[in-house]
């Protein structure tokens, strides 16, 4: 009902959840938030808190950009699809969620096994399991 206290609203869960998970605080641009803005919100503030805690802990660039936010926020063309990739069977998208999920806290931690299990509150033999299945490999830099 109070679009305006959208931008507070996020700002304030931006720096709580940062704090929390232990992460560097971003920033989010202005079409990002504009899109926040044009959002219903029939999940109110939860659902608000829920998604910018996911992007804190997913997202590994400082800035919060538009399409890194939920395809369900973005506007799109009735004719478009809700997904956009077929994956076959409900395993299959399970995971594919997950693979991407694991690649994306290793990489916001610096692929720091111990910090990653933690988050993911999974033993660390559990995820080098999932590392070693999903064939997940470090991207090295080549500066």
């Amino acid at each position: 009902e109070r679009g305006q206290d959208i931008l507070l609203l996020v700002e304030y869960f931006l720096r709580e959840l940062s704090m929390e998970n232990g992460k560097k605080l971003k920033k989010i641009d202005a079409d990002a938030l504009e899109v926040l803005c044009a959002y219903h919100w029939p999940g109110n503030v939860r659902e608000l808190k829920n998604i910018v805690e996911r992007l804190v802990i997913m997202l590994p660039s400082d800035t919060i950009k538009a399409k890194d936010l939920p395809v369900h926020l973005q506007s799109q063309k009735a004719s478009e699809p809700r997904f956009e990739i077929n994956y076959g069977s409900l395993r299959d998208a399970r995971n594919s969620f997950e693979k991407e999920y694991i690649q994306k806290l290793l990489e916001s931690n610096n692929w720091n096994i111990s910090k990653t299990a933690e988050e993911l509150k999974v033993g660390r033999n559990n995820l080098y399991n999932k590392i070693k299945a999903y064939k997940l490999e470090q991207q090295r830099s080549l500066d």
